[in-house]
């Protein structure tokens, strides 16, 4: 325990300041859950400027639309795993029914990931008459979609109109209404969302409205609530082709209806408006909703807050303010904007942010080969039979906030997929014959001394933490000779790998 103390101690400072090939790990693990490669690592160090050349190759990566979908996630809270409506509900097997509620989440988010990889002007998420599909998507709802495998661009064809992510059903699956709450819920669901204008948040006095328990005192007329309202229930009428006359049902839910647009003014005694101006559909919100400039402001400050791993503060200002103008100036695209809030100073700052599950899963994955998985769902990625809110990811429901500080269950599970990996990689490459990922020539009759094992040693050091010092390298051989001395090479490589995934420089960046 001593020894293995020494090593996490050790490699929780295995870099004086925070050098430019952290840096570049903590870059290429936000936009493409991947530690740079060995080439990248020795562009950096012979020249620092070659960071910002590699943060342009990996906003180009295929792997950020996936890890934006993950980050639009912890802010969107779509991709829970229960809907009200089931596999069942359409005859199908219930083991299916994560695949259906990942599809239906996952639809919004999706989109907008999309739009963003393509470079094409983000406000297209509120205004675009496309949506995306899988295959089960494809085959359950009113939808034609282009061919080929995964998400695909697809068109409803029930009559909802062109309005984004604000007409697609994984948003109102996820944020449904009552007969009470008459879309009310829902319109501030877009408003906090796409304008970062959350009504929950204003403070409300009612300290002046007598009786407002009793009956005839529960009214919009009271100011205290007409200042919500009178903003919440005109945006609210334009939700009605979303109003489902049976809840629970398949049927309802899949399919907007046209015909019930017009209940929105009879049922909130309003006209459909956005901010005073009306509107006659949703698709006119849309419109409204892009040419505002809280719409470009809250891009950024979302994209901000993704990548610096926290809410955005009253001192960020200057910093949003400069990202706001990038997104103006550069067609409102949302590419522009990551590229330039990875050189603001809160990115750069060198405190370490834990990896969120999805990166975690990911490094292993590009380390060793091992993904953690049951029934072929990833453990780092859902709750059902995983661990992804113990792993500090979010559900979208009871837990919607990431977590930003080490805990004992999150200890747990850093410690259960730091062994099963490092025992991966041994038991394959070491004992077995699958192709070499970690390791590269070394055998087990390999020692420390060896020019081999210490090549070999410094190179997993470097891949795994983005540096190999003096301290890391002696605290390794130190560690592996322990082991070996009571258990012979393969629990040495065993146990010292399994340090080194637990290693704080590991699990954060």
């Amino acid at each position: 325990m001593i020894v293995l103390l020494s090593l996490l101690a050790c490699g929780s400072s295995s870099s004086d300041g925070f050098s430019d090939v952290l840096l570049a790990r903590r870059i290429s693990l936000d936009l493409r859950g991947l530690p740079p490669t060995e080439a990248e690592l020795n562009a950096v160090e012979e020249d620092p400027e070659q960071v910002w050349a590699l943060r342009d190759a990996w906003l180009e990566a295929p792997e950020l639309e996936e890890r934006l979908v993950w980050l639009f996630a912890e802010r969107w809270g779509t991709r829970v795993e229960t809907f009200n409506v089931e596999m069942t509900d359409y005859q199908r097997d219930a083991p299916g029914a994560l695949t259906l509620a990942r599809a239906v989440g996952e639809e919004p988010l999706r989109l907008m990931a999309r739009i963003a990889v393509e470079d094409r002007p983000f406000h297209e998420i509120v205004t675009t008459g496309e949506t995306l599909a899988d295959e089960t998507l494809a085959e359950i709802w009113p939808l034609v979609r282009e061919s080929g495998a995964g998400w695909q661009p697809a068109t409803y064809t029930d009559g909802r109109p062109a309005a984004g992510v604000l007409t697609t059903n994984g948003l109102w699956w996820r944020y449904t209404t009552t007969y009470a709450n008459l879309n009310r819920g829902r319109a501030n669901t877009a408003m906090r969302l796409l304008m970062c204008a959350d009504m929950l948040t204003r403070p409300v006095s009612f300290s002046g409205v007598a009786g407002l328990l009793a009956d005839e005192a529960l009214t919009l007329t009271a100011q205290e609530c007409v200042a919500c309202h009178s903003t919440l229930d005109p945006l609210a009428a334009t939700l009605f082709g979303f109003w489902w006359a049976i809840r629970l049902n398949a049927s309802e839910m899949e399919r907007y209806h046209p015909e019930r647009e017009m209940l929105g003014e009879p049922s909130l005694g309003v006209s459909a408006a956005w901010f005073g101006t009306p509107v006659g559909s949703l698709q006119d919100v849309g419109v409204q909703m892009a040419e505002d400039v809280r719409f470009a402001r809250c891009a950024a400050e979302q994209v901000a807050s993704a990548l610096w791993r926290r809410p955005v503060a009253l001192e960020d200002f200057e910093e949003i303010t400069g990202l706001v103008e990038t997104y103006q100036d550069e067609g409102e695209r949302l590419l522009p904007v990551i590229s330039a809030a990875l050189e603001t100073s809160a990115y750069v700052d060198p405190a370490p942010r834990l990896l969120a599950p999805d990166q975690l899963s990911s490094l292993h994955a590009a380390l060793t080969g091992f993904r953690w998985t049951y029934l072929g769902h990833d453990q780092l990625d859902n709750d059902t039979w995983g661990y992804k809110v113990l792993a500090g990811g979010v559900d979208g429901e009871l837990v919607t906030a990431i977590g930003t500080e080490p805990s004992l269950p999150w200890a747990l599970v850093i410690e259960e997929m730091a062994r099963a990996s490092a025992g991966h990689a041994v038991e394959g490459e070491l004992l077995g014959d699958a192709p070499r990922m970690l390791f590269a020539e070394i055998t087990l009759e390999d020692r420390p001394g060896d020019a081999r094992f210490d090549a070999e040693m410094t190179g997993i050091l470097r891949r795994s933490l983005g540096t190999a010092t003096s301290e890391d390298r002696r605290a390794f051989c130190d560690l592996w000779t322990s082991i070996d001395a009571v258990a012979g090479p393969a629990e040495a490589w065993k146990g010292t790998l399994s340090a080194l995934f637990r290693d704080p420089a590991f699990v954060s960046r």
